[in-house]
């Protein structure tokens, strides 16, 4: 449970879908209910981009293919397996539901951590993009730097003098042309 009720560094539930602020998962007595939902809040990275920065409590702790058959809940998976432990062992038919019970608890962990990879997988792919377009941003900002370095350091006298000289270039050149146009 204080995994699944994690915060970020804002305060705000990781697991709890749009509602940051409502604890996502509580005990209840008869089990752990999810109280969150299933949004995922985006922030807007790029001009044409929004990338979610939580994932649903549901999606990562709830819906996790049982050996059973459907979905079960992690929190229900370690309660059947603490109830399976708790049982004691007297007969055959005993021993039999234990081996049972344990390899269907051992499945049912092993496909919540299959899960919680997949989601795991899911907020890395977010985390290189997000480390991509931090690249792209920054060569963007050297780029724009030095652009307005060279419009600021600009030696005025010397672009003046160019400037003039290349005016004088031009006249010259315009003479010429005139001068050989009158020859023909």
């Amino acid at each position: 449970l204080g995994l699944a009720n994690r915060t970020d560094g804002n305060g705000q539930y990781l697991f709890s879908g749009f509602q940051g602020s409502t604890k996502p998962f509580a005990d209840t007595g008869s089990g752990v209910q999810y109280f969150g939902d299933e949004g995922l809040r985006v922030i807007q990275v790029s001009a044409s981009r929004q990338l979610a920065v939580n994932e649903s409590g549901r999606e990562v702790f709830e819906r996790i293919p049982a050996s059973g058959g459907g979905n079960q809940s992690v929190f229900k998976t370690i309660s059947n397996l603490i109830d399976i432990l708790e049982t004691p062992v007297v007969t055959p038919a005993d021993k039999t539901a234990l081996a049972n019970g344990l390899r269907a608890a051992q499945t049912d962990l092993a496909n919540a951590l299959d899960n919680v990879l997949s989601v795991r997988a899911s907020v890395g792919i977010r985390m290189k993009e997000l480390d991509t377009l931090n690249d792209s941003g920054d060569d963007l900002s050297i780029q724009y730097k030095q652009q307005l370095a060279e419009l600021q350091d600009v030696d005025y006298a010397k672009a003046i003098s160019s400037l003039t000289q290349q005016q004088s270039y031009l006249e010259a050149t315009q003479m010429a042309f005139i001068k050989v146009q009158g020859l023909s």
